[in-house]
C-alpha cells in the first residue's frame, strides 16, 4: 500500500509541485505515522513539500507521533519550526468577529486553556 500511495504522489509530483498537508499528526495512528517516514525518505525524489503540523502539547498521548518525528530528525528528512500561539485577539479577528469582544467559549475552541 505504502509504495502504491508513494507511486501516485510521485506521479502527481512529476506533472507538477505538490504540497502534502498533514494537520494534527498528534492524533495519528501507528500507520499513518510509517506511511509518512515512508514518504519522507522518498521525498528527495520527488517535487513535493510535506508539510506537517502538530501539537506538542498533545504528545504524550500519542508516543509513537515523538517517536517518529526524532526518527525523522535523525534521518534529516524533516526540518522543525516552532511556531507560538495566537494571541486571544488574533483569534478573535481570525473568527470574522474582529470588532466584537469573542466570547470566552469560541476562543476556548482556539486556545489551550
Amino acid at each position: 500500500m505504502f509504495i502504491a500511495i508513494g507511486n501516485l504522489l510521485a506521479r502527481i509530483a512529476r506533472g507538477r509541485p505538490l504540497v502534502l498537508i498533514v494537520d494534527d499528526l498528534q492524533w495519528a495512528d501507528e500507520s499513518s505515522l510509517l506511511l509518512l517516514v515512508y514518504l519522507m525518505r522518498r521525498i528527495s525524489d520527488m517535487r513535493m513539500l510535506v508539510l506537517a503540523t502538530f501539537r506538542d502539547f498533545d504528545l504524550d498521548e500519542n508516543g509513537g507521533v515523538a517517536h517518529t518525528l526524532e526518527e525523522m530528525v535523525r534521518d534529516r528528512t524533516v526540518q522543525m519550526l516552532t511556531l507560538d500561539g495566537l494571541a486571544r485577539e488574533s483569534c478573535g479577528s481570525m473568527a470574522g468577529i474582529a470588532s466584537q469582544n469573542p466570547p470566552a467559549a469560541l476562543l476556548s475552541t482556539f486556545l489551550p486553556i
